[in-house]
């Protein structure tokens, strides 16, 4: 079920609200996001009622990177952070914003704001860096502490979200 989306229009962080028990499942999309700056990794974070958690040390993750341009495979993790990385790579350089640069990606929440886990994400992206070298990523990761989740959001390392979108839809069991 289609629940929202969001627009960037050159804004710090692009966001979605929405997340509630009634599905049991969220898939969120990105596409066509571009960041203002060349060259940045792209964070996720999770909130609740009061608004987005960007507490220190209140995320940890996991992101394997790879890209189209030789051998570079790249893992890098965080047991303590104040958001998840979904996409960027130290080695080869973050996303782009040049002509045909940018990035995409499906993020699955199978935490609904009802349960009694840490909510966690998994996903993958595909991007095309500040070189015009296409890459992409997998990564998990979770906020923790249980909260009940009713809205996420990302944003670059460093810059605004020039352009793209943000949408979240629920799935059920039944």
């Amino acid at each position: 079920t289609f629940i929202q989306t969001s627009i960037a229009s050159d804004d710090a962080t692009l966001g979605v609200s929405g997340i509630d028990s009634t599905h049991d499942f969220y898939c969120i999309i990105g596409s066509d996001l571009v960041p203002a700056s060349n060259d940045q990794d792209l964070f996720f974070r999770l909130g609740d009622s009061g608004g987005i958690d960007s507490g220190a040390g209140n995320y940890e993750w996991s992101i394997q990177r790879f890209h189209t341009g030789g051998t570079t495979f790249a893992a890098k993790s965080s047991t303590s952070s104040t958001y998840i990385q979904i996409a960027g790579n130290d080695t080869i350089g973050g996303v782009g914003n040049q002509a045909g640069e940018g990035v995409g990606f499906v993020i699955w929440l199978p935490m609904p704001s009802d349960a009694t886990m840490k909510p966690g994400i998994t996903g993958s992206s595909t991007y095309v860096n500040g070189a015009g070298t296409g890459g992409g990523s997998i990564f998990y990761g979770q906020r923790d502490a249980v909260i009940t989740t009713t809205q996420a959001e990302i944003h670059f390392a460093s810059g605004n979200v020039s352009t793209g979108r943000l949408t979240l839809w629920g799935l059920k069991h039944s």
